[in-house]
């Protein structure tokens, strides 16, 4: 549902507000709430790197985006640069 949620890269309070009382509907901790919140953001930004990474580089301007689009998902930087790191490795792109 979270990915569904930002699967336009932004997350309203109205969204936030549906899911959070989903998930306490469902008796899910705050913890399991934010560990899933986070991995949607991961998917949605792999899927966004998937696009940078097409011919097998990054240039700065398609970094540019992949750090704007985890901004806009409310990832910090450093998990922004971990994630595109972990894409590379991944890959066999380093």
């Amino acid at each position: 549902c979270w990915a569904n949620a930002m699967c336009d890269h932004q997350l309203s309070t109205t969204e936030a507000a549906v899911l959070g009382e989903m998930a306490q509907g469902l008796g899910i901790s705050e913890a399991r709430v934010a560990e899933l919140k986070r991995d949607a953001q991961l998917y949605l930004l792999e899927k966004v790197l998937e696009d940078a990474f097409h011919d097998f580089r990054m240039s700065i301007e398609e970094e540019d985006r992949v750090v704007q689009v985890g901004r806009s998902l409310g990832l910090p930087l450093a998990q922004t640069q971990s994630a595109i790191q972990s894409f590379r490795e991944r890959r066999g792109l380093v």
